[in-house]
């Protein structure tokens, strides 16, 4: 299936990373979650005029509040220890913590943030974040190439990991080297995953079963883990 909707993608023109989606986005979340999408996204070239990647913004919204749920489950007093890997403009981390700022300990953030048409690209992230934060939740930058910036980070467990590089051998690699700082009920996206090639597709889901860790593939191709790591 994952085959098939990938072919589609790839020959539509403005899609970018994601499946058709005629369903007004409103219906989807009953909070301002477009809103704040836009008024990020529309600052990211990539993004500015596409529709479609809303879905897997929204996808991630939602599992980010099911690892909360896990934690309140947990311990009252937790809030969730993020890590996003692949920023660009922090259009992802923007609109979570402008709609989630409250259920939020701390934001690291790993890119290379390379420049890209004249944008400084961690000054601008570091914008759209400062913006939000309003001293709710500390908020670290990892300047630096994957898997190996890894080990820069400071905190040893997280409970919320999004990947997206766009190279599956470096996803791949990025999440292994970060499964021991997963805590436990932790959830992961993986954005690209629908776009692997068959054979990294099979590498990935071989680690996760190996390491009895439960996955599923999301319609919009991106793969969901969670996993109780006790």
């Amino acid at each position: 299936m994952t085959d098939s909707i990938a072919k589609l993608s790839s020959e539509k023109t403005g899609i970018y990373q994601n499946v058709i989606c005629k369903r007004d986005l409103d219906a989807l979340n009953s909070s301002n979650f477009q809103e704040q999408y836009n008024s990020i996204a529309s600052q990211d070239p990539y993004l500015r005029n596409i529709n479609n990647i809303k879905l897997r913004t929204h996808f991630i919204l939602h599992y980010f509040d099911i690892s909360y749920a896990l934690l309140k489950n947990l311990n009252e007093s937790q809030k969730v220890k993020c890590c996003f890997m692949g920023v660009r403009h922090g259009t992802v981390a923007s609109v979570i913590s402008n709609l989630r700022k409250e259920n939020v300990e701390s934001f690291f953030l790993i890119d290379n943030f390379k420049d890209i048409n004249g944008f400084d690209i961690i000054q601008n992230t570091k914008n759209n974040l400062n913006s939000n934060t309003n001293g709710k939740f500390k908020l670290y930058f990892i300047k630096g190439f994957l898997p190996e910036a890894i080990n820069d980070l400071s905190e040893d467990k997280f409970n919320f990991l999004h990947i997206n590089l766009g190279d599956p051998t470096w996803e791949i690699e990025s999440f292994k080297k970060f499964i021991p700082k997963l805590s436990s009920y932790s959830v992961c996206i993986i954005d690209n995953y629908g776009f692997y090639p068959k054979e990294k597709r099979k590498e990935l889901r071989n680690l996760l079963e190996e390491k009895k860790i439960y996955y599923t593939e999301l319609p919009t191709l991106q793969i969901c883990i969670m996993s109780d790591l006790n």
